[in-house]
């Protein structure tokens, strides 16, 4: 069964990026005798704010992704109603050419 794409483009990201916040916290927090506060803090704030960018660009992505998907089914759907009326054409002619058959009889 396929992953919807609120899963697939949007929380996978974000549960990676959490582990990746989590895996970079964890020594900072483990070694804070060594840093100032103002450095950690610091620290943090650019991490954040490159995960808040790392969640955008997943997001974007994922929109581009899905943009560029809706596009091409709608061209399938495009190409499928051609094929449609192309086959209503020829059964239309099939039928006139049985009814003109059928009155010549």
């Amino acid at each position: 069964m396929k992953k919807s794409l609120l899963t697939q483009f949007l929380l996978t990201p974000i549960f990676i990026l959490a582990a990746v916040f989590l895996a970079g916290i964890t020594p900072p927090i483990g070694t804070s005798n060594t840093k100032s506060a103002t450095s950690q803090v610091l620290n943090l704030t650019i991490f954040l704010l490159n995960l808040e960018m790392g969640v955008s660009f997943a997001a974007v992505m994922g929109w581009r992704i899905s943009s560029l998907k809706s596009v091409e089914i709608e061209a399938q759907c495009m190409n499928h109603q051609a094929k449609i009326k192309q086959k209503d054409v020829e059964i239309e002619a099939a039928l006139k050419s049985l009814q003109n058959q059928i009155s010549t009889n």
